[in-house]
């Protein structure tokens, strides 16, 4: 057994036939879970609230990213609060501003963008928030895209595309600066992003991947959400099902009990809904879900550094 840290006066190990990818560590008496993981992100969040803080030895082999990534997101919360007037107004009740300066990080919906008129509000997004680099939730539909953007596929897409980028056999001039999250992750700016890929069909979702045919590729399957779980240090999560207590306005039952075991193995700071073509803020334990109204309505812009969401109203193409 090797030893990694102490938490509370207890010395943590590793325990005997764990993967360390999933971060199962047992403390010596009563065995408890995720251990490392927890403390390791409880670290990193308070090294982030007192930078000038060193942690001790102990502490930074428990914190094993500490090094890499601690000037930028270790602890976002308590930085940059806002002031009393403006946190009481939340996203969906009035539009901010127009920014004064280029987005940080350009947040889209859906786009639906294979028909003309929502094609010309995407490119009217991507214009108005003058980004580098951009997020986007699913149903995006079109993949000439003017600034490197990370979607995940929703349940209305160019499947053969998606599918050909999902494998990494795509070169073709439609489709530019378009990459496909799909269970997996990319670090943007200091933060991880990371998604899932598809909606969920009960009838589906026991298939393997390559069993899915036509427009049934549209659904993740147990191994999508498999993967997805087994991410690491994820800030950002994408997803085109909603977790559970999401607060939009259906005619069914929102939420998918799959997202919530994702969301409860990982726990990102935040997670970005599409599919709804409604915004709402809620939380799903630690996580603050927002579910993403559709661009030809709005558009976000993310700082990467507090993880604080912009909305502004996408102007006409």
């Amino acid at each position: 057994m090797c030893v990694v840290g102490c938490v509370g006066g207890f010395r943590c190990r590793r325990a005997a036939g764990s993967s360390p990818t999933r971060g199962r560590y047992a403390r010596e008496g009563p065995v408890v879970t995720r251990v490392y993981r927890r403390v390791s992100r409880s670290l990193r969040r308070q090294c982030r609230r007192s930078p000038s803080r060193l942690p001790s030895a102990c502490e930074r082999r428990a914190c094993t990213r500490h090094s890499a990534r601690a000037p930028v997101n270790l602890f976002r919360r308590a930085q940059s609060l806002p002031s009393p007037s403006e946190s009481d107004r939340p996203l969906n009740d009035l539009y901010s501003r127009p920014p004064r300066r280029p987005a940080q990080m350009l947040v889209l919906g859906d786009a639906h963008a294979n028909e003309s008129d929502r094609r010309q509000a995407l490119f009217a997004a991507y214009r108005a928030a003058d980004a580098d680099v951009a997020l986007q939730v699913g149903d995006l539909y079109y993949y000439d895209l003017p600034v490197q953007t990370y979607f995940i596929a929703g349940n209305n897409e160019d499947f053969d595309v998606v599918e050909a980028l999902r494998h990494g056999r795509v070169s073709s001039s439609d489709v530019e600066n378009a990459t496909l999250l799909a269970s997996d992750a990319v670090d943007l700016q200091g933060i991880r992003v990371g998604g899932l890929s598809g909606n969920y069909a009960p009838t589906q979702f026991e298939k393997s991947r390559d069993e899915l045919e036509g427009d049934r590729r549209r659904h993740f399957v147990r191994e999508d959400v498999e993967a997805a779980k087994e991410l690491e240090d994820v800030d950002v999560f994408l997803t085109h099902e909603a977790p559970h207590g999401t607060p939009v306005v259906e005619d069914y039952d929102v939420g998918c009990k799959y997202v919530d075991e994702i969301l409860e193995a990982l726990e990102p700071d935040l997670c970005l809904v599409g599919h709804h073509h409604e915004h709402t803020e809620s939380t799903f334990g630690p996580t603050r879900v927002v579910t993403l109204g559709p661009v030809w309505e709005s558009y976000y812009d993310l700082e990467p550094e507090t993880l604080e969401l912009a909305r502004y109203e996408t102007p006409d193409a």
